[in-house]
């Protein structure tokens, strides 16, 4: 018989025991999204993404770099709102 730890909010459904990636994400933004709200800070999810399996250290390199220069390139878009 498998014993699955219980306690705080989550109870028997604490999602960082759980097999699934998906389930342990989704408890991580609901957790932070209620720590938002109860401290009064604006937040939101993105709505949709884009996500990719990085394959090699060419391409973690590249995204870093986008990471990096992101904050930059925002403040000179010229269609930001």
């Amino acid at each position: 018989m498998n014993r699955v730890s219980t306690g705080g909010i989550t109870g028997r459904h604490n999602p960082m025991v759980t097999n699934c990636l998906g389930t342990v994400i989704r408890g991580l933004k609901a957790r932070v999204t209620r720590w938002s709200n109860q401290n009064g800070i604006p937040f939101g999810w993105q709505a949709r993404f884009y996500d990719r399996i990085v394959r090699n250290q060419t391409e973690l390199n590249n995204i870093a770099e986008y990471i990096e220069n992101n904050v930059v390139n925002w403040q000179l878009d010229e269609m930001k709102t």
